[in-house]
């Protein structure tokens, strides 16, 4: 089953797992319980079935903590949290994910497993790309820069690839797209299709950041490649969206609405909504760019965030987008909550070094920042007669 699901064939997974399920159950060895629960969660969650792929590893840490063994218990935890970022909700997942670390640690030193073969390396590498997509720059920047040397040094071409593209990412959020230019060098050889369209992506958003041209063939290359992976094909092609013109924006937006929403791909739609808000903007019309504003709100309420994306972009889109629609207090609104969560939330988790051009040279807080203080500004009055 594990196998099928590496290999996108869930579906298949899903049948050879299901009439294991009473066998699993009536185990009187916890750890067979914990295993079929464990892979039956990742399956669903394969499947885009995220909700009962959650519910799924509560059993399979439940099995895990009566087992006594809590490398087991950290596994099925991290597991629940890349589950959890599928569907956009990256705040839990962080949490999930931080509290898999922990367990994992202890469960390593406790049962005698040292750095358990790489695991909690791979834990700490997935604690700090959540902490960057949620603004914890300073914890996630330290874990990187060790990480990276400690990949190097293993000779793991695919985590040497995934950690350099979490600190583009960071050094992009913290306005610092030099930084961010070696970490996109050198692709080497026999990486998935995803990591590559993920890779290409990143170097198409550095390229905008510098206000530079991208070679043309490389959103080709990007749509091509998510044709190679049916389970992240969709979010990808979505991505690719941000470096399409407008007027293809709408025209095929719709059309990868349905399938995200199909497989709980929340994180997705929310960019979807994003991308569409910023189109309709581009293109003059003004109400459908507040409809799209105000879907991705909705998400942003529910606790969603865009995926693949600085999170104070999404106020700052749907605060135009509103604005442009007339709806003033509602853009008003969703400004003060972008430059809320700048200020308040991420600038404390700033290295002191980037502070500078985290909030200057990020021109999504530069933006933001520069309406906070034309909000703040007194209202002139008429001169008395």
């Amino acid at each position: 089953a594990s196998a099928l699901g590496r290999l996108g064939r869930a579906d298949e997974a899903l049948s050879l797992l299901r009439p294991l399920r009473g066998l699993a159950l009536a185990a009187e060895d916890p750890e067979v319980t914990m295993l079929w629960h464990g892979q039956w969660a990742v399956t669903l969650g394969q499947l885009g079935r995220v909700n009962e792929a959650v519910a799924a590893f509560d059993d399979a840490v439940a099995a895990a903590r009566r087992a006594g063994r809590d490398s087991a218990v950290g596994r099925q935890l991290q597991n629940c949290g890349v589950a959890l970022r599928q569907a956009g909700r990256l705040d839990r997942a962080l949490a999930m994910t931080r509290e898999g670390a922990v367990m994992l640690a202890a469960g390593n030193a406790s049962e005698g497993g040292g750095e358990g073969g790489g695991d909690q390396s791979i834990a700490q590498l997935i604690v700090a790309r959540d902490e960057t997509e949620c603004g914890h720059y300073a914890s996630a920047l330290s874990t990187l820069e060790g990480l990276l040397s400690r990949f190097e040094a293993k000779s793991t071409p695919f985590w040497h690839q995934a950690c350099r593209l979490v600190l583009a990412t960071m050094w992009l959020h913290l306005g610092q797209p030099a930084r961010a230019l070696p970490m996109l060098r050198n692709e080497p050889a026999g990486l998935p299709a995803w990591l590559r369209a993920d890779r290409r992506l990143w170097q198409l958003e550095l390229a905008q950041t510098l206000r530079q041209q991208p070679p043309t063939a490389l959103r080709e290359e990007v749509l091509a490649l998510a044709e190679q992976d049916l389970q992240r094909g969709p979010a990808l092609r979505v991505r690719a969206f941000r470096f399409a013109p407008a007027d293809v924006v709408l025209a095929q937006a719709e059309a990868l609405a349905a399938p995200l929403r199909a497989v709980e791909r929340q994180g997705a739609l929310a960019l979807l909504h994003l991308l569409r808000a910023r189109a309709a903007l581009e293109l003059g019309l003004p109400a459908e760019a507040a409809t799209a504003a105000r879907a991705l709100l909705a998400l942003l309420d529910d606790g969603v965030a865009p995926e693949s994306t600085y999170r104070a972009e999404a106020w700052w889109i749907a605060g135009q987008a509103l604005a442009a629609a007339g709806d003033d207090a509602a853009a008003a609104a969703a400004f003060a909550q972008g430059t809320s969560w700048v200020t308040q939330h991420a600038l404390p988790q700033v290295p002191p070094a980037f502070i500078d051009s985290f909030l200057h040279r990020n021109a999504v807080n530069r933006a933001l920042l520069v309406t906070a203080q034309r909000a703040r500004a007194p209202t002139p009055t008429a001169p008395r007669a």
